[in-house]
């Protein structure tokens, strides 16, 4: 299990890290916070999701190893990378539905529903988009693509009136017409 990959590409020994910053697993889940795990697992479950179970195909994670794996915490619900995946999308996705927007569900996800307006909520939005002040970044290079694409436009209709003229001067003259007259 260790060091293999999952079906999306992420290391298995991800989902075992303890950070030490007190977050646990793929998805940073609160160290110092088990019982969310278990109560979202349920949560997660009786709204007809399937999660693996001890001993269904799956040994828990007991050991430290390299890359900063840790052994999984003791709940009732085994860390299993297949649980970790439902059940962050399920909550991610209770936020996203709650709230109307990711970056909204993001700062909920750190912070808690209570918590999702404060400072450090924003600052781990930031640092999961991967910048800070991006929309500013965004709308200026969006509006730099737009012009260049006026440009191309601009380009393109003044090389269709020179065809046009060019087609009406060869064919359009005193030459060869269709009449009905012989």
């Amino acid at each position: 299990m260790h060091g293999s990959h999952s079906g999306r590409g992420i290391l298995w020994w991800h989902y075992h890290c303890d950070n030490g910053q007190g977050y646990y697993g793929a998805y940073q889940i609160d160290y110092g916070h088990y019982n969310n795990w278990d109560r979202w697992c349920r949560d997660f479950e009786n709204n007809g999701g399937t999660l693996i179970h001890d001993g269904e195909n799956y040994t828990r994670w007991s050991s430290y190893g390299d890359k900063d794996t840790a052994p999984e915490p003791s709940t009732e619900y085994p860390w299993a990378p297949q649980n970790q995946d439902k059940v962050a999308r399920f909550i991610i996705e209770g936020y996203y539905n709650e709230y109307g927007s990711w970056e909204a569900a993001c700062r909920a996800w750190n912070q808690g529903s209570g918590g999702r307006e404060s400072a450090a909520a924003y600052e781990y939005q930031a640092a999961i988009l991967g910048h800070h002040g991006a929309n500013k970044t965004s709308r200026v290079a969006n509006l730099a693509l737009l012009f260049q694409l006026l440009l191309l436009v601009l380009l393109f209709i003044l090389i269709a009136d020179h065809m046009e003229k060019l087609i009406n001067k060869q064919f359009g003259g005193m030459g060869f017409k269709l009449t009905n007259e012989h």
